[in-house]
């Protein structure tokens, strides 16, 4: 029997040529790596502690966070609404649309900065503000230019939360071009560096933050008539501007103090009784930026200020008509009972500058507005009165020229049914309505519609001697500057403060000596170019004289 005999203990194989991993000798840098101790704060995760700042929120989250804003707006939606509000929100989403193309992105924001263009405004912000003074849509601003709007009102809060938002999407073009270039880099940088800044006009000095004065309702507005900054509160001052009528619209100075005010809060929303007030002394809408409207297709539209060189003196061919006119038309501004009036006389005797210049040199200061109708819209006189009713704290004067008269059939009917207050339409008290009667028309006392008009101006013709008269008178004006272009004397008027209402006519000029030569001169011209002397051919000739034609070349 063989005894068995140990075996000699063999190391494991792991392969051809290998040894036991215990025979190896430690190496030192893995016996310096053992001792060191591995410390995980977290996996994945910084908690802050380690110091620094956190990241900025991804370009999608801040975007998010303002569609979302834009979206909670309570009082002020239509700023965001229309062309230029519809299309930075276009811009701002297009920056974050899932593979959208570069030139899609860049083509939204060039669209923005395009209408910002058109519409004059130097950026976004000013944009902003425009349309949150302006109170299109907003039944807020209705209720407080109607005097129905009070500083302690519960929805003073939504109109500063509105504020606040709206303070946080009026961003610089240049954060939506920073967020533009994110997402197309390829636009480059010359692009980035010109698509901040759509102004037309070279920057102003900073505007003061001083606001238009409570006098400037009643006396030519300057920049130095002011109110402090917290005024249009609640109180009795509150309560008195919500009663009187509104006053002009302002002028581009004043409008700028305005926005500045506002933009001077930290928050926007502490301005909301400066919001108040503007819509108290101003109204909104289209009413609370011009002086002149028409009326078009159910609407009012914004109209040109006066005729191209209609004299900004007052003729002595037509001064007492004029004194009698204007004298009505201050009554209506001061709330006083006036008198609808009818103007009738031959082509060219100055109808249709004492109804439209003449009305506005007397009345612009005084908050009036003049509405054009044409003879096409007079069909639609009682709609066009009932659209002025909705403005009670407005004074209009509605301007027919060129009507033909006597009114027949149902019209007839309707308007003296609407001047006499019969039935449920009756003319507002705050509307007057001023007919300029076309040469041809038949105009007697015993007229239904002239009865209702209780003022009726004649207006005569020229003979030699009266034209000899307004040439003179004419040619004067316009070598003392007061022949001017369209709306020109009028903002002149405004700056200096001559003709301002209450019957302070700007000094009279001198008239020109007309010798007779000159005189058979322009007569010639106007028998052949205007049909007959009028004072219309005189505004014509003394116009082109002013402008270099010589006599004998115009003739």
């Amino acid at each position: 029997m063989i005894a068995a005999r140990p075996l000699a203990p063999q190391a494991p194989c792991s392969g051809r040529g290998a040894t036991s991993r215990s025979a190896r000798p430690p190496r030192p840098a893995a016996r310096a790596r053992g001792r060191t101790a591995l410390r995980v704060r977290a996996l994945g995760f910084d908690f802050g502690d380690a110091g620094g700042s956190p990241p900025p929120p991804k370009p999608s989250v801040r975007v998010g966070a303002y569609q979302m804003r834009a979206a909670s707006l309570l009082v002020f939606q239509s700023v965001l609404r229309g062309a230029v509000g519809e299309a930075f929100l276009a811009a701002l989403a297009a920056t974050q649309k899932y593979q959208a193309k570069a030139s899609e992105v860049v083509g939204a924001s060039a669209k923005l900065y395009q209408l910002l263009m058109a519409a004059g405004h130097d950026s976004w912000q000013d944009y902003v503000l425009d349309q949150v003074l302006f109170g299109r849509e907003n039944a807020f601003a209705r209720a407080a230019a109607q005097g129905g709007a009070d500083a302690r009102a519960p929805s003073m809060e939504a109109v500063a939360y509105d504020l606040d938002v709206l303070q946080d999407l009026a961003m610089p073009l240049q954060q939506l071009v920073d967020l533009t270039t994110d997402a197309a880099p390829t636009v480059g940088g010359y692009w980035a560096s010109s698509a901040a800044a759509p102004g037309l006009r070279a920057p102003p000095a900073a505007a003061s933050k001083q606001l238009p004065g409570a006098a400037a309702a009643a006396a030519p507005r300057a920049p130095a008539a002011a109110i402090p900054l917290n005024a249009g509160g609640g109180g009795a001052g509150g309560a008195a501007a919500a009663a009187a009528p509104i006053s002009a619209p302002p002028t581009r100075e004043e409008l700028a103090a305005w926005k500045a005010a506002i933009a001077g809060h930290e928050r926007w929303g502490a301005a909301a009784p400066l919001v108040l007030e503007y819509y108290r002394r101003h109204g909104f809408g289209i009413t609370s930026r011009n002086s002149t409207l028409r009326w078009s297709k159910g609407a009012f539209e914004e109209a040109s200020e006066g005729a191209e060189g209609a004299p900004a003196v007052v003729l002595s061919a037509y001064k007492q008509q004029r004194a009698e006119l204007d004298a009505n038309t201050l009554r209506h501004a001061a709330g006083l009972p006036a008198q609808h009036a009818i103007v009738c006389g031959p082509s060219g005797s100055g109808k249709s500058w004492m109804l439209w210049e003449g009305t506005l040199a007397a009345a612009k200061q005084q908050g009036i507005r003049l509405v054009e109708v044409t003879s096409s819209e007079f069909g639609a006189i009682l709609d066009i009165a009932r659209g002025c009713a909705r403005y009670p704290r407005v004074r209009f004067i509605l301007v027919a020229d060129h009507l033909e008269l006597p009114l027949r059939g149902s019209l007839l009917q309707d308007v003296c049914s609407g001047l006499s207050g019969a039935g449920g339409s009756g003319w507002p008290s705050n509307t007057l309505l001023y007919v300029g009667a076309s040469p041809g028309s038949t105009v007697t006392p015993s007229d239904p519609l002239v009865q209702r008009a209780g003022l009726l101006l004649l207006t005569e013709p020229l003979d030699e001697e009266g034209f000899r008269e307004a040439l003179g008178e004419l040619l004067g004006a316009q070598r003392a500057g007061r022949l001017t272009p369209t709306g020109a004397q009028l903002a002149a008027w405004d700056a200096s403060g001559a003709g301002s209402p209450g019957g302070d006519e700007p000094a009279a000029a001198a008239p020109a000596a007309v010798s007779d030569a000159e005189l058979a001169s322009a007569i010639a011209w106007a028998k052949r170019h205007c049909g007959g002397l009028s004072l219309r051919a005189a505004g014509a000739y003394a116009r082109l004289c002013g402008d270099g034609g010589a006599p004998a070349a115009a003739a």
